[in-house]
Parts: structure tokens; sequence; C-alpha cells
């Protein structure tokens, strides 16, 4: 018999969700972003690599990891040392203790806007990630290519792209998109690699081309869909670059996003949370540098 696979399992996401934590308890009122009405959510535990390490809300309401055992920071968990928690890779960040500015984070990016994400404006941060600049000026597929009157793609970053049940992915196709859509280039000429970014995301996603003819529009989005569900670290959460207000804004995301799935607050925080309510991705647009920006909206709230 052939088995049925998921979208998640066709473009290689992994479910971050602990082994062996137990369930997980919520407080029935939810007032508030800023910790009135929520109270802890603990894991179980354990020692070894780090089985039933979970996320874990302080005082502040802010989801700041915790877990259980040895290993339990390397197992994907925050692990930001409050009331004995393992830290992260030995790191323990916290509202006293904040962290510098991640280095994996790109050089231009600024959490409050302003200059730093204007052409010509580049106020650069210390950073590790390698510059990279397309001298070819590059055509986007028409799947792809941002129009503010007329987005060709309508899609909730926080859900899979390639979910089955989804037929109007790209709004302007008088069918259901198929296979052949996916198998497009992204670009005229083809691209050996394309650099994205967002204005409050801290990270590029550099997308690969999983054919030797060039980026498809199902590289694109696989790429974006796979690195918005990494799960963040507690340095990009506690450091000195964000400050409380998109603390809370993360934080919010991180709830409206769970809801009550307790599978989905065993993930902890994911690089998507960064983007609040702009989640609704809705093309690429040209950038400085030849790299592309993911142009998004807000989703309609709950």
């Amino acid at each position: 018999m052939k088995r049925s696979v998921s979208g998640d399992e066709r473009v290689g996401v992994r479910s971050a969700t602990p082994k062996g934590s137990t369930p997980l308890m919520r407080s029935l009122s939810l007032s508030g972003v800023g910790g009135a009405g929520y109270t802890p959510w603990v894991g179980a535990g354990g020692t070894g690599g780090g089985g039933g390490y979970t996320p874990w809300v302080g005082a502040t309401g802010y989801p700041t990891g915790g877990g259980g055992g040895a290993g339990g920071a390397a197992a994907g968990g925050w692990g930001v040392g409050f009331s004995g928690f393992p830290p992260l890779a030995g790191e323990e960040y916290g509202p006293r203790n904040l962290a510098r500015r991640p280095r994996d984070w790109r050089a231009d990016y600024n959490p409050r806007g302003g200059l730093s994400i204007l052409p010509g404006f580049v106020t650069k941060g210390r950073s590790d990630v390698q510059d990279y600049h397309d001298p070819q000026r590059r055509m986007l597929h028409p799947l792809l290519q941002y129009q503010a009157n007329n987005p060709p793609i309508s899609h909730d970053l926080r859900v899979n792209p390639f979910d089955t049940s989804r037929y109007d992915l790209f709004v302007n196709l008088a069918r259901a998109h198929n296979q052949i859509d996916f198998a497009q280039l992204a670009t005229q000429p083809a691209a050996s690699m394309m650099r994205l970014y967002h204005p409050h995301l801290p990270w590029y996603i550099d997308v690969k081309p999983s054919h030797p003819n060039g980026v498809t529009v199902h590289d694109v989005l696989m790429y974006v869909y796979r690195q918005l569900m990494t799960p963040i670290s507690g340095r990009h959460f506690w450091n000195e670059e964000l400050g409380e207000e998109e603390r809370e804004g993360v934080t919010k995301a991180f709830w409206e996003r769970c809801g009550t799935s307790q599978g989905e607050v065993g993930r902890g925080v994911l690089q998507v949370d960064f983007l609040g309510r702009r989640v609704i991705f809705e093309g690429l647009a040209r950038g400085r540098g030849g790299i592309w920006e993911i142009k998004t909206s807000k989703v309609d709230p709950r």
C-alpha cells in the first residue's frame, strides 16, 4: 500500500516537538501579552539528549524557553537559564542579561525600521553573514512578481504552501495550480541562487536550486517555508538590539500562531513570529544589489 506523504515531509520540514514531554497546562485567563493571565508551561525534564525540552513562560509572559536534562539545548529548545533550566550552548540570556546583536543576523537589519532598510541609507551592524550581490538583472516569473494592486499569490507563511487542500495559492490563475506551475523557473535568465529578505526578518533567506536548470517557483516557496519554521535561540530574543515593544510583538505573534495547540507551543518561537501579523505572502519585488524583497500584508485578526 502506498503511504501518503504529508506536505511537511515533501519539503523536508521536521517537527521540533520534543519527545517525552508531559502535557502542557495553560491558564484559562489569557488577558494581555505582558503576563497577566499566563501561567508557566513546563516540560517533563529528564536526562540525556534533551528529552522533555519545551518552552516555558516566565513572569513577564514571554516564551522564554525551558527544559529538562543535559543536552536539552541542543535538541532545539531555547534554554534561557531561568529557574534552573539549562542554558542554550552555555549562554544564559534574559531581561537582566541581554546578548549582543546576534552575528547571524543580516547586517542591515533594524528592528525599529527607519533608515537601515532604505537603499542608500544602510546602517550596518556587525554580522558574520556573507555579502551577496547578483550583477545580472533578472525578471521574475509572473507567479512571483509582486503587483501592489493585483498580487499574484496570497499565502499565509505560517502554513505549508504544498498542502494539497489549497487550490487558491496563485490567485490570478483561472484554475487550480499544479506541479507544472511549481516547476517554472523563478527568474529569467535562470538563477543559481536567490537571496530574499523581509524588512522585519533579521535573517536572509538564500534559495538554492533543486534542479540544474536553476531556481524554480517551488524552490522559492520551499526555502521560505522551511526557514521560517526554524526555531530561534535565546540570544535572538533577549538581546540589546530588540526593545520591549519588539519582544512583545514576537510574543503576541507566537501565541496567535500557537492558539491552543500544545504541539505548536512545543516547537517554540519560530522565525516567522518576527513578522507579527505581516504573514500573507504576496510576491517578490526587486531590491538592492540583485536581492529580492518578500512582500507581505497583514493577516485578518481572529
